[in-house]
């Protein structure tokens, strides 16, 4: 599955790529935080990870599920 990944510092992807060993997940990681603004970078993602920090109202939501990303996970921390 493609997942991306936002607002993710260097130590975070670290973690996920640890934990992501077997390669089921294609991880792409982007230093922007998800808003409405920034969600079009989701697109082709069939789900992404959110942080405390983005902003995921429902105007993001609406375009997540527009370009087609269908799961959003949330992290709580590490």
């Amino acid at each position: 599955m493609k997942v991306a990944l936002f607002g993710t510092q260097f130590y975070e992807r670290d973690y996920f790529n640890k934990h992501n060993s077997d390669s089921l997940h294609e991880l792409s990681f982007f230093d922007e935080l998800l808003s409405v603004e920034t969600a079009y970078l989701a697109e082709g993602f069939m789900a992404v990870c959110v942080f405390v920090t983005d902003k995921v109202d429902k105007p993001c939501i609406e375009k997540l599920a527009k370009i087609g990303t269908t799961y959003r996970f949330a992290q709580r921390g590490l």
